[in-house]
This record gives structure tokens, C-alpha cells and sequence, in this order.
């Protein structure tokens, strides 16, 4: 499959695009020039054309110049006035155009990714609201930051390819026409399931969306309390929900997953987390709650062959696992043709109840201490309970139909139900919550704390060991964005003209405020008293002097403090 990735940048005057071939790694620069893009459009028009945010802006500027239009009033629609790219004219949604976004996070721009993988996000310095024609130089400046930002996104890109080779293989599986790329995993899960039909009426699918019922496999005895709530009418509305205490945790039953926890919980030993394997698309498959208005027999199909090409390892089981996990959004989705609510909210009830079952069974072989959506963790009391329970779940799997698969813990230290870190004796960590989930390239904020944080939890390593050893600066960088609401930053006193920065806690920085649409000034929560901005590349940069070291070594230990031990 050939790519195209592509960025336009719009002034008043003047337009360009730069365009980067993938495959031979060309770039095509056209400024301005119509008739050249658009003989370049008809050689290309079989290719994919990628961009971040493609979707919401590139693909309209193309298109609209292709149609005659002009590309500042169609920029001006889409940002200034804040409206959809498709509303500007019929004639533009006419133009053919295979095109995949690498924009995953609506909140996050391509200059927050590029922040955090450590690259320069200095601004190119041209006005884009010039009332005249850009000069060479401008134009040249311009094309030199345009080609930075598409070297950005295909680094966004090559970091996300899985997701689009697991599209790609969709398409190619199912017999999917290429321009249907576009679609999200839930719309492609829809077609692929057969659920077709746009014209639906919305109002006579919720008519019975709270038409619930029990799993027929159901056993409970000590908290039956939870089915009857469930099959309490006046129970039946999103905005409630009822609270109950299940082998110790504190438990929320509702129209969602079950949670509950016990609240700060270290301790070493050997524990188990018995996890239901694919909880929604297995009770779909095995209670027949598909979406009614979907093929339940491909989906059957498909859960099987994903569970094969998983145990072979092939890695055709990727794009079948977004099929399975999309069904349960696409239900729930009002736009989607296979959007069926009640079957969504039988999918919640089976799925908080089976696991109450097997709780419930479970209880008092061990001490549970994490209880989620779709497992349960306990430490086991001994090799006896081990084996009790290790019966249980074989009991409990035969009687549902639902299958476990068994993780082995030596180490827990849990804050609460959505923040923890433990250790598999295998040494996978297990990660969750912003105090303690693993950074990753495009998600790299204070990543020096996080491992101070996991290593003196699980570790007991002091908080300040692992700070004043690490000499890699990027790991200590914040990145804050200025937004709608805020659409000022302020530093030191001065306003900023960029709308994302990079900062770091500093010994001789500013403060950071924002300003307020309304014009209130406010400091940006979360954020050093000092801090020092530092826009460039830094993916080489060792902790300079000026790093304010105490302060994330507070901070650190401020979050290790959160998980303060209650039971040892």
C-alpha cells in the first residue's frame, strides 16, 4: 500500500503544502499552484494520504482548492469560526480521497507530541494572520517548518504503525474498499459485522434499553442484594447506582464496570489476579448480546479465529481484537448502525454480576484486594486455599462459559482502585494511574518521578537515588498547552505567543499563569512555584545547573506519601 503523508500551512494570501512520499522518500513543495497540485492529486489518487488531523482540516483544504475554492476561507471556517470542514460546501465531499489520521488524541496537537519525544517546538515565527502576500523568505521559512512538521507526524505514524497495519489488514480481510480507511475501528466494525443500516430510529431502540435480565448461569447467594437491585425498575436509569461492601472492598454497582479496592495496600507475598479473558466479546458470543441489528454468527467466527491466530501468535489476531472490542462501543454509540443500548447494558449487568459470582466464591480463601471490570486480585491465605481456589475458577468457568488466564504476583503496592503498582514474578510490572503508568514516547511528562515513584515502591529504592541519578533532561520536562478557555500563557509576566511550551522546575525561572477568555488570571495548577522554559531540541541535553532537583524529589516523594501503608 503506497502513503502519502502531507501538511498544508493557510495564510491569507498565500497556501502550501508540503507532501512526503513514504515509500521513496521524496518531498513534493507546492506553493500556491493549482494546477500542479492537482495534476499531482490525479497521479496519486490511489494512494493513502495520511496527516495529523486530516480529518478535521487537511483533507478540506485539498479538496477545496481542488474545487476552486479559496484555502484561507475554508482555514478561516474550520478554525476561526470553529465549524466542520464538510458543512463549507457539497462540492468538496465529492472529491475522492483515501485518508488515515494519526491524530488519536483530539486534546493533544502534533506540538504536544513533538514536546514529548524531546524535539524543538519553536514556532516558525510567520504571522499566519498577515494582511498581504508573504515575502520569499517568509515562504521559505514557512516550507522549512511545514517539512518539520511532517517529518513530526511521520514519526507519530511510524510510532502508531500497528494501528494502521491492523486497519489495513481489516480492509484487506473483510474485502473492504480502500476508501473506506477513513472510518474509525468502531464504523468498521459495524460494516464488517453486516449492521448497514444509516436510517434507523433512534427513539424505538431506547425503548427498550433497560428491558434487563439475569444471566441464566448466575449463582449467587450471599450478595444476591446486587441482582435484585438490577431487577428493580426504579433502579433502571444511568443516574443511578448503589454502593456495597464485597470481601472487604467497597464496591459501586451501576451501569458500568465494577470497581473496588482496598485503599492503600502494600504488601509482599504471593498473590493471583484471575482475568476474565475478552469479558465483552466472550459474553456476547456466549449470551447472545450482540447488538440485535449485527450478524451474531460472524462474530462468532471471528471471536474464534482471533483466538486462534492468538495462540499461534500470528499476528493477524490484531485486527480482529479491534472488530471484538469495537462492538461494545459501536452498541452503545447512537450514530453507529449497530447502536442497540439494551444489549449494551445487559453486556454491564452480566458482566458486574458473573464477577460478583466468582467473588463470591472466592471469599474467604485469601484476602481480595483489587476488584475490576473484568478480574479479580487476592493473596491467598495458603497452598490449600491456593488449591481451593484454583477450583473454584474451574467450577466457575465451566458453569459461565467464560474463560481466566492467571498472572502471579510478589509484590503490591496499591493507593486505590485506579492507581497501583505490582510485580509479576516473571518481573513484568503492572502499572496503572498517572502516578505510577509507564511513559511511552507521545506520552512523556515527569518520567523521572514515575520511576522514582514505581522503584520506591516495589523496590524501596529513596526517591532521591533515582532523581539525582538520572542525567537524561528530557525526563524531567512538563509540557502545558494554552486552550479554549485559556488561550494565554504567561510567564515571568509576560505573555506567551506560543500555544505549547515545555518547562522544567527551576531554582531562578517565573511563575506560569494563565489567562481566561474573560481575562481572570490564574496560575497553571500542578505546576513549580519556579520554572524555565526550554522550547528546543533536547533529546541530548543532560540536567543543566539551574534544574530545581529538590523540587521533583518532593513531588516524588509527595505521591510515594499517597500510597501510605495501611496493611503490611
Amino acid at each position: 500500500m503506497k502513503v502519502l503523508f502531507l501538511d498544508f500551512e493557510v495564510f491569507r494570501y498565500d497556501w502550501l503544502v508540503v507532501i512526503a512520499d513514504l515509500h521513496t522518500k521524496e518531498y513534493i513543495e507546492i506553493v500556491n499552484d493549482v494546477p500542479r497540485l492537482e495534476a499531482f492529486y490525479t497521479s496519486h489518487r490511489d494512494y493513502v494520504w495520511v496527516g495529523y488531523n486530516i480529518k478535521g482540516y487537511d483533507q478540506y483544504i485539498l479538496k477545496g482548492l481542488l474545487q476552486g475554492y479559496s484555502a484561507w476561507d475554508i482555514s478561516n471556517w474550520i478554525v476561526a469560526l470553529g465549524l466542520d470542514g464538510w458543512r463549507f460546501s457539497r462540492d468538496i465531499n465529492f472529491v475522492p480521497l483515501n485518508i488515515y489520521d494519526v491524530q488519536f488524541e483530539r486534546s493533544k496537537s502534533l506540538k504536544w507530541y513533538e514536546a514529548s519525544m524531546g524535539h524543538s517546538i519553536v514556532e516558525s515565527g510567520v504571522d499566519f494572520d498577515l494582511d498581504r502576500k508573504l515575502t520569499e523568505d517568509e515562504i521559505a521559512t514557512t516550507l522549512k517548518y511545514c517539512r518539520n512538521d511532517v517529518n513530526e507526524g511521520i514519526r507519530v505514524f511510524m510510532l502508531t504503525k500497528d494501528d494502521f497495519t491492523a486497519h489495513c489488514q481489516l480492509l484487506s480481510m473483510f474485502h473492504i474498499p480502500l476508501k473506506d480507511i477513513r472510518k474509525t475501528k468502531v464504523q468498521l466494525s459495524a460494516q464488517i459485522l453486516g449492521a448497514t443500516d444509516r436510517d434507523f430510529d433512534v427513539a424505538k431502540r431506547k425503548a427498550d434499553e433497560f428491558d434487563i435480565d439475569l444471566p441464566p448461569t448466575l449463582v449467587l447467594n450471599k450478595y444476591r442484594k446486587a441482582a435484585d437491585w438490577y431487577m428493580d425498575w426504579s433502579n433502571r436509569s444511568y443516574g443511578k447506582s448503589f454502593d456495597m461492601l464485597v470481601a472487604g472492598c467497597n464496591c459501586q454497582f451501576g451501569w458500568g464496570g465494577l470497581h473496588g479496592a482496598l485503599e492503600k495496600y502494600d504488601a509482599g507475598g504471593r498473590f493471583l489476579i484471575f482475568d476474565v479473558a475478552s469479558l465483552y466479546p466472550s459474553l456476547m458470543v456466549e449470551y447472545d448480546l450482540l447488538s440485535r441489528y449485527a450478524r451474531p454468527e460472524h462474530y462468532r467466527q471471528i471471536r474464534d479465529m482471533r483466538l486462534k491466530y492468538k495462540a499461534e501468535g500470528n499476528p493477524l489476531e490484531a485486527p480482529l481484537k479491534i472488530v471484538l472490542n469495537g462492538s461494545y462501543g459501536a452498541s452503545k454509540d447512537r450514530n453507529n448502525p449497530m447502536y442497540d443500548p439494551r444489549q449494551a447494558n445487559r453486556v454491564c449487568v452480566y458482566g458486574q454480576l458473573l464477577l460478583l459470582d466468582l467473588i463470591e466464591k472466592m471469599e474467604g480463601l485469601g484476602l481480595i484486594y483489587n476488584i475490576n471490570t473484568d478480574g479479580v486480585m487476592i493473596k491467598l491465605n495458603s497452598e490449600e486455599a491456593e488449591r481451593k481456589a484454583i477450583a473454584v475458577t474451574e467450577e466457575w468457568q465451566k458453569r459461565t462459559r467464560l474463560k481466566l488466564d492467571t498472572k502471579v504476583l510478589d509484590r503490591v503496592a496499591q493507593r486505590d482502585v485506579n492507581t497501583y503498582a505490582m510485580r509479576q514474578t516473571n518481573g513484568k510490572l503492572k502499572l496503572k494511574g498517572a502516578y505510577c503508568k509507564k511513559t511511552t514516547p507521545l506520552s512523556n511528562e515527569l518520567a523521572v518521578i514515575q520511576k522514582a515513584v514505581v522503584s520506591c515502591l516495589l523496590d524501596g529504592v529513596p526517591v532521591e537515588k533515582t532523581i539525582r541519578g538520572d542525567k537524561c533532561l528530557m525526563d524531567f520536562q512538563m509540557i502545558k498547552r494554552a486552550t479554549g478557555n485559556h488561550p494565554t500563557l504567561i510567564l515571568d509576566g509576560k505573555d506567551l505567543d506560543m500555544k505549547t511550551i515545555r518547562v522544567f522546575a527551576s531554582k531562578d525561572g517565573g511563575e506560569l499563569y494563565k489567562r481566561h477568555r474573560n481575562g481572570n488570571i490564574a496560575r497553571v495548577e500542578g505546576m513549580p512555584q519556579s520554572v524555565a522554559m526550554l522550547n528546543e531540541d533536547i533529546t541530548d541535553m543532560a540536567p543543566p545547573d539551574w534544574l530545581d532537583l529538590d523540587w521533583y524529589i518532593r513531588e516524588a516523594e509527595r505521591r510515594v506519601e499517597s500510597f501510605r501503608y495501611r496493611i503490611k
